[in-house]
């Protein structure tokens, strides 16, 4: 992210956060092709997190590569907001869902958009990005959020797990540096 904003002056990025059992239950859910695709890429940005230290955090399951992954977006994000607070933006996904014209309309005036309007809120977010075909709505998403934390609760606690396990050493903290 932090090269992004170091290309151009005008370049700003929108950071948008998840609850971290949501984010996990949703990785669990696309196991088979999302996990692969992050097992890939993320153990290659985890050098940067872990800084050499990859033995003490081993990821051994689909909800601790989940959590490794949160990590290092996360780990990226502070980075960017560390070097250019006034151009990065923190959107929480489940505001969003909730008051997406509120939610988006606070982020379009913050980037200076000013012909945005609430229609346009609603009409960013009729569809499911995974599933165009199907509607998308905050009830729909907290319904498939509550299924899939009981089906991949196992998951959810072995990242919650890992995840206590990484934080207890690093200089950030995800919850308070990502507050909105």
């Amino acid at each position: 992210m932090a090269p992004v904003l170091s290309q151009d002056v005008g370049n700003r990025i929108v950071f948008v956060i998840s609850d971290f059992d949501h984010f996990v239950a949703q990785m669990c859910k696309y196991a088979a092709e999302l996990l692969q695709f992050h097992k890939q890429n993320m153990h290659l940005n985890a050098e940067a997190l872990l800084a050499g230290d990859a033995a003490r955090f081993p990821v051994t399951s689909h909800g601790e590569l989940a959590a490794l992954t949160w990590c290092v977006h996360g780990h990226f994000a502070w980075r960017a907001r560390q070097e250019a607070p006034d151009r990065f933006d923190i959107v929480d996904f489940d505001q969003l869902m909730q008051s997406p014209r509120i939610v988006l309309s606070n982020l379009a005036e913050r980037v200076g958009i000013d012909d945005f309007t609430s229609e346009d809120a609603e009409a960013l977010l009729v569809s499911n990005a995974k599933d165009t075909s199907r509607r998308h709505s905050a009830r729909d998403r907290s319904q498939e959020l509550s299924s899939m934390q009981i089906l991949h609760s196992e998951e959810i606690a072995r990242g919650r797990r890992w995840l206590e396990r990484f934080c207890q050493d690093q200089p950030f903290s995800l919850a308070s540096d990502f507050a909105a």
